[in-house]
């Protein structure tokens, strides 16, 4: 979703720059900015589960919270919320 929205929004936003008026479509940016949050949030959403999960497994045998699939989670909420907010203020 994160990169889908950065795309799509590029598309849109050449689309728009070229003169080609796509009718009915939103602005670009709004377009790629609802995209990135809502891939950010669903990578935020499954993490927070995995923490709960492990923590509640814990209780029962030794569970390692910070597995590799955890720590890539939390490092690609961190750069959607980078792109997120260079899209936002226009700096990509």
């Amino acid at each position: 979703m994160i990169s889908f929205g950065f795309t799509i929004g590029k598309i849109l936003q050449g689309f728009g720059q070229s003169g080609k008026v796509l009718r009915g479509a939103a602005q670009p940016r709004t377009v790629g900015l609802f995209l990135i949050g809502f891939g950010a949030t669903s990578v935020l959403m499954g993490a927070s589960e995995y923490w709960q999960r492990a923590k509640e497994l814990s209780a029962y045998q030794s569970v390692p919270i910070w597995r590799s699939r955890f720590i890539m989670a939390a490092l690609t909420v961190v750069l959607s919320v980078f792109l997120f907010g260079a899209v936002a203020f226009k700096l990509l």
